[in-house]
């Protein structure tokens, strides 16, 4: 079997994917881990559906020649909504943690 460095890198990354979830479940037990890990699943499968439409309709909505500045706000846009919801569940967190 030839092994090659991509192979190793999908490994070694699904392997640190788990990692967040195994903390998880040592601090808040496997039920809480487990809520997150569905609610990682339902994200990525929203995702799945989502990203691929409006990317293709994005076009259809606006000039050619604006078509540049759409996908730049699109992106910041998806960045907004990163650090603005990080931040909510911090607050969150800190709210509601113990």
């Amino acid at each position: 079997m030839n092994t090659t460095r991509r192979d190793f890198l999908q490994v070694a990354g699904g392997i640190a994917a788990t990692l967040p979830f195994e903390r998880a479940a040592a601090a808040c037990g496997w039920r809480a881990a487990l809520l997150g890990v569905a609610g990682l699943t339902m994200l990525s499968v929203g995702a799945a559906f989502f990203e691929p439409a409006s990317a293709s309709a994005l076009p259809n909505l606006v000039d050619p020649h604006d078509l540049g500045t759409a996908n730049a706000l699109m992106g910041s846009a998806w960045g907004t909504m990163v650090a603005v919801g990080a931040a909510a569940g911090g607050v969150v967190a800190a709210t509601l943690g113990s």
